[in-house]
This record gives structure tokens, C-alpha cells and sequence, in this order.
């Protein structure tokens, strides 16, 4: 029975683990400006830079080295690239259900696995179904900013 214990904590936490790995959180690749290049002038951002001084301004544009943005409608400014830290779009959408499932999944496997031990192989599959529907939910109920560049 121990063996089975340590078996059924181990595969847990590897599933926890493998879930949980960062190609399912759907980032911007650090230090990259790609995301940021690519988008429209006259988009609302939020500039987060490394001293932590927060601007929420609408976005000119950038240069290989700077970026250009508007505090209020006729004051451009320019940011080194090399001071921000983060650059996230200042609208919330919604969240990606995939990070959530997997989740669910995955802590579903866990509990289930442990449920159906003891209460049988119903009880397991039922849980393996209510934590994955679960993270599906969260994933549904959450909005969070998108985010355009974040450094290393």
C-alpha cells in the first residue's frame, strides 16, 4: 500500500509539474519587442519601467531604440527601451481556457487517481471532470491585460 501511495504522489506531482510548464500561459517571449513593434499607433498602454513608475498612455509608435507614446493627447514622449520593464495593453480580455483545463486537468489526475482508490473508479473520473471543469470556469471568469513586452 505504500508503494501505491508514493506511486499515485509521484505521478501527481508530475502532472502538476508538466501542467504548469510556461507554454501554457500564453507569454510574450522576454525581451522581445516583436509584440509591441507590430501594433497600431494610437492603441491605450499601460509602460511599466524598471523603477517601477507606472504610465498609462496611448501608443506613437517605436524606434529601433526608443518608445513613443502619449501621455495626454498632444504630449509625445520618448522612452529608451532600455528603461521599461513592461508594456501591457490597458484593455482586459479574456483569458485562454487552455491554461485552465490543463490545470484542472492535472489536479484532476491527482485527486481523482486518490479519490478512486478509495471510493472507486466513478468517484475518480467524476473528479477528474469537476477539477477540469473547474479550471475551465476560472479561465472563463478571468480578464487580464495582455502583455506586449516584459523584459528578462
Amino acid at each position: 500500500m505504500k508503494i501505491l501511495r508514493r506511486f499515485v504522489l509521484s505521478t501527481f506531482l508530475f502532472v502538476l509539474l508538466f501542467f504548469s510548464a510556461p507554454q501554457l500561459q500564453a507569454q510574450v517571449v522576454k525581451g522581445s519587442w516583436t509584440k509591441l513593434d507590430t501594433r497600431p499607433a494610437g492603441e491605450r498602454i499601460i509602460v511599466t519601467l524598471h523603477d517601477r513608475t507606472r504610465i498609462v498612455c496611448t501608443l506613437r509608435g517605436t524606434t529601433e531604440n526608443e518608445l513613443l507614446i502619449a501621455v495626454h493627447s498632444t504630449d509625445e514622449m520618448r522612452i529608451a527601451k532600455t528603461n521599461v520593464a513592461e508594456v501591457t495593453s490597458e484593455a482586459k480580455h479574456k483569458d485562454s481556457f487552455k491554461n485552465g483545463a490543463a490545470w484542472g486537468l492535472g489536479l484532476g489526475v491527482g485527486f481523482g487517481v486518490l479519490n478512486g482508490l478509495s471510493q472507486g473508479a466513478a468517484a475518480g473520473a467524476g473528479t477528474v471532470g469537476i477539477y477540469t471543469a473547474g479550471g475551465i470556469l476560472i479561465d472563463w471568469l478571468h480578464k487580464g491585460r495582455e502583455v506586449l513586452y516584459k523584459a528578462r
